[in-house]
């Protein structure tokens, strides 16, 4: 009995192996054939270079701009365009100096040749716009002034144009606006008559961050002219004939500077004047001066 058992186990072991040849071979050409080489095509090779010196762009962004994916390009200022599907796609070359390109490139079987690109370079970069998220303060009267801009029927200049101008005289650049009439005095002086919108009254009154001015009189010339001028009210009757009436008195615009100002409201005659800065005074229309809040 013992002899027959191990005759028997001897002959499983033989059968076992005899079955298991064949399929450990199998499964081995199984393995072998799924380890396929990728194709040719899909290896293909963009090379990039600076137009002008011929030599190869290090860190060239290659980007695929249909799915977003990108590679950069090496040293040899090469790069593998495997990431691209079959087929191709449009591709976008990016570098800091060098005019973009954009284009088609197509991956495959019949399309392998390497690519060569030139890139050249720009006269001037981009510029970068910047936005800053925080909110710019402004001050309870710069508000006020930002609100009547959307409100009132006057003319306004806001901080932006003012800035655009800082070179200018404010004479300059009021005599843009309907019913400014300015006359030029001694010097750079500059003064601003009654506008023709008024009927009678004198010249318009200055407020500068809403305070109502005085003019400071002077011998100009320009300036006596205008008060004589303006001592006429309602059917040519005069009101005044001394030129030392004060609600006569032209303010020389000279005295203020565009690079002081954050804005600058124009009312031409008394109708079209803001009720809270009416006034009693002989003068007609108004002309309002914001500081700016450096």
């Amino acid at each position: 009995m013992q002899w027959f058992a191990s005759r028997l186990t001897i002959r499983s072991l033989l059968l076992a192996a005899t079955f298991a040849a064949p399929l450990s071979g199998r499964l081995g050409a199984q393995d072998t054939s799924s380890a396929k080489p990728p194709s040719r095509y899909r290896t293909r090779v963009l090379g990039v270079f600076d137009d002008q010196s011929g030599e190869p762009l290090e860190g060239v962004r290659v980007l695929d701009v249909l799915n977003g994916v990108s590679a950069v390009t090496t040293k040899t200022g090469t790069v593998s365009l495997a990431f691209l599907p079959d087929g191709g796609s449009m591709v976008r070359l990016q570098h800091i100096g060098f005019a973009t390109q954009t284009f088609m490139v197509k991956i495959s079987p019949a399309d392998t040749a390497p690519l060569t690109i030139m890139m050249s370079h720009v006269a001037e970069l981009p510029k970068v716009v910047t936005t800053d998220s925080s909110p710019k303060y402004l001050s309870p009267r710069l508000r006020g002034f930002a609100s009547r801009m959307k409100t009132e029927s006057g003319y306004f200049i806001d901080e932006a144009t003012l800035r655009k101008n800082d070179g200018r005289s404010v004479a300059n650049l009021l005599m843009t606006k309907p019913g400014v009439q300015i006359h030029r005095g001694m010097s750079s002086s500059a003064y601003i008559w009654r506008s023709p919108r008024c009927a009678n009254g004198g010249p318009p009154q200055v407020y500068l961050d809403g305070v109502a001015l005085s003019p400071l009189k002077t011998d100009d010339p320009a300036q006596i002219g205008a008060t004589k001028a303006n001592s006429r009210t309602v059917f040519g009757m005069k009101t005044a004939e001394s030129p030392d009436d004060p609600d006569l008195l032209p303010f020389n615009l000279a005295d203020f500077n565009i690079s002081d100002l954050a804005g600058i409201e124009w009312y031409p005659d008394g109708t079209t004047v803001p009720a809270e800065f009416s006034h009693t005074s002989g003068r007609c229309g108004a002309l309002m001066l914001w500081t700016r809040e450096r």
